[in-house]
């Protein structure tokens, strides 16, 4: 998974060394018809592992994610398409129209400040993943303003425990909390500061609630998750 090569690489893990093994990134299946975000996952994963997305048997997965960028802004379909294609792009340090990008984005905003995958009520995991989107474009006065009220929202939903539950109810998880973890950071926020921390709880604190005896963490309950982990 493009996620675990991430997550290895920003652990400062020698992917190169034994026993590692990168995953075949299936360029070939990548063309005019793929979605967005499996060109992003590529990049993204390439880019992790120290190889070049930009020269795979002759092609510029970068130039043709970039391409994909449709007048309105978007990236396909959906939202996450948009923010991961954002992402990679950003990465990559490629120019497209981030001006439409941006707008896109900011009005996919929830009414109660956050963002979601569908509906008009803020989950974590998608304000998690858009604020990861929208940090490298805080220079925006409006990007600023949103990612405060992003903020607030993310306050009013944290649980007791200090982490967070999809969709912003109690079925508290790792990825929710590990999402929210992610885009704070991304937008250089403390998240061991005293206004994230409930009953003496940051999230942090509530992450390592999942981590089972062999190390490795769990989506929900007893059981090991690779893409948790």
């Amino acid at each position: 998974n493009w996620k675990d090569v991430v997550g290895l690489a920003n652990a400062d893990v020698d992917l190169s060394a034994k026993p590692w093994q990168l995953p075949d990134w299936q360029v070939d299946s990548l063309n005019e018809n793929s979605n967005p975000t499996e060109y992003a996952k590529v990049i993204l994963g390439m880019r992790a592992a120290k190889q070049d997305p930009t020269n795979v048997n002759g092609r510029n997965l970068v130039n043709e994610l970039a391409a994909k960028q449709e007048v309105t802004g978007n990236f396909g379909e959906y939202i996450t398409d948009t923010i991961w294609s954002m992402v990679a792009l950003d990465t990559a340090g490629k120019t497209y129209d981030v001006s439409g990008a941006v707008d896109y984005l900011l009005n996919k905003q929830t009414s109660d400040g956050g963002f979601a995958f569908s509906g008009d009520i803020a989950d974590p995991d998608m304000t998690g993943f858009t604020l990861i989107a929208l940090a490298s474009h805080m220079n925006v006065e409006s990007v600023n303003d949103v990612v405060y009220q992003a903020e607030e929202c993310l306050k009013s939903i944290q649980l007791d425990s200090g982490g967070f539950g999809y969709g912003g109810g109690d079925a508290e998880n790792s990825a929710s909390s590990a999402a929210v973890i992610r885009g704070l950071v991304a937008c250089n926020k403390d998240i061991t500061s005293s206004e994230w921390t409930k009953n003496g709880n940051s999230m942090i604190d509530a992450l390592f609630e999942f981590q089972l005896p062999n190390k490795s963490f769990s989506h929900l309950g007893s059981e090991t998750s690779d893409l948790s982990t």
